[in-house]
């Protein structure tokens, strides 16, 4: 499946908040594991459910980041993540986060993340199923292209402990 997202400053939220449709709300623990240069695993503890994710950034530019993703659901966090440790995969970062989903109400195929990252604060992640209408969404709030967040939380943790 493709992924086309951009993370957004916090403040930004109520730019568009009255378009949206609260799904629900989820704590999520995240233990990410390098591949290569472009691609992770990345095993998800959200709400009790155990979801193993293989991420493959396919393309990065200042406006959007596009991800291939495969994602299967597991039944043990850590028996997983001793198995990924265990082939050779190298453990790149632990995070947690609290996250508030939402669907945008004109277009039920965008969702819209209200994230807390431990350790990092809070912001908004869009994601949409095409560059199209991530655009269509990004324009529509005009949202200012000097404000879109193209980095991963791990990037942004990564940048903050050093």
């Amino acid at each position: 499946m493709k992924e086309v997202e951009v993370k957004l400053p916090f403040s930004l939220f109520n730019l568009f908040s009255r378009d949206l449709e609260k799904e629900r709300e989820v704590f999520e623990e995240n233990v990410v594991f390098y591949v290569d240069e472009s691609s992770i695993v990345r095993v998800r503890k959200e709400n009790g459910q155990v979801v193993l994710t293989f991420k493959r950034m396919e393309k990065r530019d200042e406006s959007k980041k596009v991800c291939e993703e495969v994602s299967v659901v597991v039944s043990d966090f850590d028996k997983v993540v001793e198995i990924l440790r265990r082939i050779g995969l190298r453990e790149a970062m632990k995070y947690r986060k609290r996250r508030a989903i939402y669907r945008v109400r004109w277009n039920r195929e965008i969702n819209v993340m209200l994230d807390e990252v431990e350790g990092l604060g809070k912001f908004v992640e869009v994601e949409a199923k095409s560059e199209k209408e991530l655009a269509e969404f990004l324009s529509k709030y005009n949202i200012p292209r000097d404000k879109l967040i193209t980095k991963t939380y791990m990037e942004l943790l990564r940048e903050r402990s050093v």
